[in-house]
Parts: C-alpha cells; sequence; structure tokens
C-alpha cells in the first residue's frame, strides 16, 4: 500500500445493472415485453429451456438489459403497495416513449406527469405485476 494510506487509482469500467424479473411464463413475458414495451430478442439465443420449457431469457432496449427468470410460485408473496416500483428507467423521451404505450395493450398506472423530483415520467404494470417507472428529464 502507497505511503499515504490510499490504494492506487484504478481503471475500472462502469457499472452496469440487469434486473432480474419473475414471471410466470417466459415465453408470454418476453412476448409482451418485445410487442408491447419495444424490447428486442433474438429468440434462437435469448430464451433458455430447462426441462419444463422456457426458463429464462434476456432482453435489450436503449442500451438496457432486462432478464426474466421463471417463477414456480407466486411472482408476489404480499399484495403490491400503491406506490411499489420495480424499476426506474430512465429514457431520453418519456412523453413520446408515454404515447408508444398509449397505443398498445400497456397498462397505465400513472399518467405523465411532471414530478417533484425534477423529472416527467409516468408508472406501468406488466402481466406479472412488475410496475415500471420511465422518466426524462422535462
Amino acid at each position: 500500500m502507497p505511503q499515504s494510506g490510499k490504494l492506487p487509482a484504478m481503471s475500472l469500467p462502469a457499472w452496469t445493472v440487469a434486473p432480474v424479473f419473475g414471471v410466470t411464463d417466459v415465453e408470454k413475458s418476453v412476448d409482451y415485453f418485445c410487442e408491447s414495451l419495444g424490447f428486442e430478442c433474438d429468440r434462437a439465443n435469448c430464451i433458455y429451456r430447462g426441462p419444463e420449457g422456457a426458463v429464462y431469457a434476456t432482453l435489450q432496449r436503449g442500451g438496457v438489459a432486462v432478464h426474466l427468470q421463471l417463477r414456480r410460485g407466486p411472482v408476489f408473496a404480499e399484495p403490491r403497495g400503491r406506490m411499489d416500483t420495480d424499476a426506474y428507467f430512465y429514457v431520453p423521451d418519456a412523453d413520446a416513449l408515454y404515447a408508444q404505450y398509449k397505443g398498445r395493450s400497456v397498462k397505465i398506472l400513472r399518467h405523465i406527469e411532471d414530478s417533484a423530483y425534477g423529472l416527467r415520467d409516468f408508472s406501468i404494470e406488466t402481466p406479472d405485476g412488475h410496475r415500471f417507472c420511465f422518466g426524462s428529464e422535462p
């Protein structure tokens, strides 16, 4: 260790995260995420199968990866609270995405609005009950 007591500077890559969301049917969830939410998946390579069928999938949109994993029990053990959110996606234009989702089979929980924390955002719920918020600077 250097005499200053600090470690030498290292060049580390930026962190990224790929949330893993539990789903009751991987194939149906891939369909929903691709057709309704605009994620992409090469079905030959993004869906992983076990003896019981599809058990895992990896999807992408705008440089963000989302993973879907088969849950053999309830996705959520307890009822959801009104403000529960599972992921916040920062997007370039929340208004454009909101308009896109309104024209598809997406359940809007909270319509687009300017928030007290300085972003313009809205919330949706997936068929499995996951709640996502999408926001951008106004």
